[in-house]
């Protein structure tokens, strides 16, 4: 059985979609929960920041997926890498601040 090299590729892409649908999901919830029967400045401020991340991690998915968009991709950058768990750890961050 030979391996297809356009599959690898083609199942990372989707797999950052699903990642980023996945991100979208627990912003619009965090946000939610920070801003639902608050009105403290923490309570905004996480708000946003859950929405900032979620921006963020949404361009380093868009670089990626356009990189893996020729037939031999590119690597993985590590800035582009450390950029995306950033934006994991900011958003968690700040549901820890909006679960106290």
């Amino acid at each position: 059985m030979t391996r297809d090299p356009a599959a690898q590729p083609e199942r990372t892409r989707m797999a950052w979609r699903r990642t980023t649908l996945a991100f979208a999901a627990v912003a619009v919830l965090g946000v939610r929960s920070a801003l639902h029967g608050r009105t403290s400045e923490t309570a905004y401020a996480a708000g946003a920041l859950v929405a900032l991340s979620w921006v963020a991690f949404l361009v380093v998915a868009q670089l990626r997926i356009r990189a893996l968009a020729p037939s031999r991709p590119r690597e993985v950058a590590p800035a582009g890498m450390w950029g995306a768990a950033g934006c994991v750890v900011g958003a968690a961050a700040c549901a820890v601040v909006v679960l106290r």
